[in-house]
């Protein structure tokens, strides 16, 4: 984790199409992210990754919504799962995976 300047770094997702045949896209599930059990106003950008290649996903949490709930600071979070969709080329989900990341103190 990483705070300074206003710019917070929380955690880096990566996933990677490593034993696919196609394409295969990543996004969220309309508003499914949470933190510390609060669910949270944030921007999310779908990715798409080729077979054998890898994609991060981008993230930001609206810093009104982490307000509300006194989280504060980064160290203030101690747990974040959203819900992800999967899709193959042709638009078909083919996943719905919850990650979910804890932080220690």
């Amino acid at each position: 984790m990483f705070e300074q300047n206003g710019v917070r770094i929380i955690s880096e997702a990566k996933f990677t199409n490593k034993d696919g045949e196609k394409e295969i896209s990543v996004s969220d599930v309309y508003d499914s992210l949470s933190v510390n059990g609060f669910m949270m106003d944030y921007t999310m950008y779908g990715v798409y990754a080729d077979v054998g290649r890898s994609a991060l996903l981008d993230m930001e949490i609206q810093e009104d919504g982490l307000e509300e709930y006194d989280i504060a600071n980064v160290s203030d979070i101690t747990e974040a799962s959203i819900l992800l969709e999967i899709e193959d080329e042709n638009y078909n989900t083919i996943a719905e995976p919850k990650v979910k990341i804890e932080f220690g103190q």
